[in-house]
């Protein structure tokens, strides 16, 4: 792993599929369509300030890129979505 950059990818747990089922709305918002499938394949993190996470979803006939920001538990804030990139 390099410094500052993002892990190996890694198979989602229940902590990763339940953020991003509470986010689907926001993902489907940033996509500009309605997703008929949601099934998180993969992810990575990259420690920022607080965490970057990179899931790969199936979203029905393609997969979408996402990132969510995580800030530090300090903070008080909500996980958000960031970037959604169709494939």
């Amino acid at each position: 792993m390099i410094c500052g950059g993002h892990s190996q990818a890694k198979e989602p747990d229940q902590e990763i599929i339940q953020m991003a089922n509470n986010l689907r709305s926001e993902m489907e918002s940033q996509a500009g369509f309605t997703f008929t499938q949601f099934n998180v394949l993969s992810y990575t993190t990259q420690v920022v300030a607080g965490i970057n996470y990179k899931l790969k979803i199936q979203v029905g006939e393609k997969t979408i890129d996402v990132v969510i920001y995580k800030p530090l538990p300090h903070t008080n804030q909500e996980p958000t979505v960031t970037s959604v990139q169709s494939n």
